[in-house]
């Protein structure tokens, strides 16, 4: 990974390794300092990242404790809201309410393409007033025949294809019929565009040891496959073929010592899932519907591996690494099939066409980095009695800081903010009278200035959560969690878990936002150092 995001600002000669002790605390102390005060009817909760509360007092200051130096004078930014005297980064005073009526219904607008009956703002008025057109992401260069397309890859999924989904590009590998798994790769140009590039063909496999001489290919598959109808006709996931190829290999085990290669067959299932229950029958053996092959029970290879990490094995990829797709290799898609929203370049390509580029720190290409957009943000919270819960409790203030690798000063510093706070230094603060307002504003901004890294300081098991409920709270989790780069994909929260033998067992949440990384600076703190302490105070004291 690059040097972290909250080491900033990033000078361009930056070592991608983290250099923690020595690092730039602006970060740490933008995300303190924030909102130098919030006068309230009621008191402030501002959540300290362990957990513990800091509150102020009736009309106060809330302050952490951190003694830096003052946040470095503001960058210019673009266009104010219009007709609006006071630049933003100086306003204390929210918008009138018709201004922020239209402001939040034109953002949802530009968000989802909703047609409503009563006039609102232009939409890129309205977006450029939260994030200038020139804070935007490089459109990148018309394709041309003889265009390749190099980018940084920084993240990889797969989804499942099926037939009511439509007919998939032509002259593309895979299966005829029957669902298919597509995997994606996100990434980044050394410009700056974005990419998603879907990859087809790529089939899920497992080893085991050949069987007996009487049993052919066509034979096991044959077995295989009735044993599988079997075992998924009561999970409804039924498939016209659940093995779709043998093959037989020579490979060694390293299991034991073995002195020579032995023939094995690589079994290729049609979907990822498959792979699971294909394990558990070649394991158990026996008899087969609609099969005369009394198959015996082996123990399978390599059957526990997850469908993108078989692929990246296989193409020599490493995590940030860089993906050739030569001329000729892929397939621009069409409007009427993008999955992306507003990715520059959206390609179709064959998964033995693209090309992986070394990873060798040596070489230029391979110790480069793209000029990656990083999002380091922070929320806080007012809540009635204890820890905030995202069932009651409020969201009153957002802070973002969105930098871009290897250039020295913030591209934006933003607050939005529920009503009204002091001018804060060197930001462009915004006001909401509504939650629901600020919150969707919130979603504009991160969708608008496209992201490839989302950081933060105990963000996913605080921030992210919190947001992604309180949004079902208000009943915009609709809109609100559609934060990724996948046009109609939602943001959702899942539980983790990490385990060794140094730290124990830690339980997590994981939030998956497609296309972008989620990098938390506590689980980086608790990973890699041992402290007394890991709350925000004490890990900026040490």
């Amino acid at each position: 990974l690059p040097s972290p995001p909250f080491c900033l600002p990033i000078s361009p000669s930056a070592s991608p390794f983290p250099t923690y002790p020595s690092c730039d605390l602006s970060y740490l102390h933008f995300l303190c300092v924030m909102s130098d005060s919030v006068p309230s009817p009621q008191k402030i909760v501002s959540k300290d990242k362990r957990g513990a509360d800091d509150v102020a007092a009736h009309g106060g200051k809330r302050r952490r404790k951190l003694d830096l130096s003052p946040t470095p004078a503001p960058s210019s930014l673009s266009t104010a809201i219009a007709n609006s005297a006071t630049p933003p980064s100086q306003s204390s005073q929210p918008f009138s309410a018709s201004q922020q009526s239209s402001f939040a219904e034109a953002m949802i607008n530009d968000e989802l393409n909703v047609s409503e009956s009563h006039t609102t703002t232009s939409s890129s008025a309205v977006v450029e007033s939260i994030v200038p057109v020139q804070h935007s992401r490089p459109t990148g260069e018309p394709l041309t025949a003889s265009s390749s397309i190099l980018f940084q890859q920084i993240d990889i999924d797969y989804h499942v294809v099926r037939e009511r989904d439509g007919p998939g590009p032509t002259g593309m590998p895979g299966l005829a019929v029957g669902p298919r798994a597509v995997l994606r790769l996100y990434g980044v140009t050394d410009s700056g565009a974005t990419v998603l590039a879907s990859v087809h063909g790529f089939v899920p496999y497992f080893y085991i040891p050949r069987p007996a001489a009487s049993i052919t290919p066509d034979a096991f598959m044959g077995w295989l496959d009735g044993r599988m109808r079997a075992r998924t006709r009561a999970q409804a996931q039924l498939a016209p073929r659940y093995c779709v190829r043998v093959e037989e290999v020579q490979r060694k085990s390293i299991l034991g010592y073995v002195p020579e290669k032995s023939a094995y067959w690589r079994v290729y299932m049609s979907l990822p899932a498959h792979v699971a229950g294909a394990r558990a029958e070649c394991s158990a053996g026996g008899a087969s519907p609609g099969s005369s092959v009394h198959f015996v029970g082996c123990n399978t290879l390599e059957s526990d591996m997850p469908f993108v990490l078989r692929f990246m094995i296989d193409k020599g990829i490493v995590g940030m690494s860089w993906i050739n797709l030569p001329p000729g290799s892929f397939q621009v898609v069409p409007d009427s099939r993008r999955q992306s929203r507003g990715a520059a370049y959206e390609v179709d390509v064959a998964h033995d066409r693209l090309e992986a580029l070394s990873a060798d720190t040596t070489s230029e290409r391979g110790s480069s980095l793209a000029p990656l957009r990083i999002l380091s943000f922070d929320i806080e919270c007012m809540s009635s009695k204890g820890f905030p819960s995202a069932e009651r409790d409020a969201v009153i203030q957002i802070a973002s800081v969105v930098s871009v690798l290897g250039k020295p000063t913030p591209l934006v510093k933003q607050v939005l903010t529920l009503n009204t706070c002091a001018p804060i230094a060197g930001a462009d603060v915004r006001s909401f009278r509504t939650e629901r307002e600020l919150m969707l504003a919130f979603q504009a901004f991160v969708r608008t200035v496209d992201p490839d890294i989302l950081t933060g300081y105990n963000i996913c098991n605080f921030d992210l959560p919190y947001l992604i409920d309180r949004a079902t709270a208000l009943k915009i989790d609709d809109r609100f969690n559609l934060l990724g780069r996948l046009d109609r994909s939602r943001a959702r929260v899942k539980d983790a878990k990490f385990s060794s033998k140094a730290y124990g067992t830690r339980e997590s949440k994981e939030t998956v936002i497609e296309g972008r990384v989620t990098l938390d600076v506590l689980q980086v703190m608790q990973r890699d150092y041992k402290l007394r302490a890991y709350s925000l105070n004490a890990v900026s004291d040490e």
